[in-house]
């Protein structure tokens, strides 16, 4: 087993150990154990995670050191390649759009990029504090953007409570 190869995988995808887990159905403990080669997955996981990784189970096990295609068939391989190809578009589609959007936004209400973002924080103080939610205002904020935010938004704003999270419990 080629134990560092999950770890290299799992940090590609930008995962934790506990996130890693979650996704297989087993516990942080579980895969730190194949981290470090003090235990090797059963078949289920690394089927599991030769899927999530978009490798083959050869790669994965350490059989294959083709690290350009990590062990996918040339057809495998491009199919995977198409996949992300459209991830890209599809993103850059998205900011594409935001892009636009702010420029309207800025556009109808004839200010700066500054004199917008204050006026939008002021209007949002005034909704918190008619709100009455026994919160503080940063929390009003994340419970707003999880609302009305778009995926990205959702996505940086978690990452962003996680990370503070940490920081805190250290």
């Amino acid at each position: 087993m080629a134990k560092d190869r999950i770890g290299d995988l799992r940090r590609d995808r930008g995962l934790n150990q506990k996130e890693l887990g979650d996704k297989l159905g087993v516990g942080q403990t579980t895969v730190s154990a194949w981290e470090t080669g003090k235990n090797e997955p059963d078949y289920r996981s690394i089927r599991a995670m030769a899927e999530l990784f978009e490798v083959s189970a050869d790669y994965l096990l350490g059989f294959n050191d083709d690290d350009l295609r990590r062990g996918l068939t040339p057809e495998e391989f491009e199919a995977r390649q198409e996949r992300l190809r459209q991830k890209l578009e599809k993103e850059q589609e998205q900011k594409d759009i935001q892009r636009y959007l702010r420029e309207q936004e800025l556009q109808e209400h004839d200010m700066t990029e500054e004199e917008l973002d204050e006026w939008k924080e002021d209007a949002l103080w005034d909704e918190w504090k008619k709100s009455g939610l026994p919160v503080q205002f940063e929390t009003y904020k994340v419970i707003r953007l999880m609302e009305e935010g778009s995926k990205a938004q959702r996505t940086a704003a978690l990452e962003h409570v996680q990370i503070t999270m940490k920081y805190l419990q250290a």
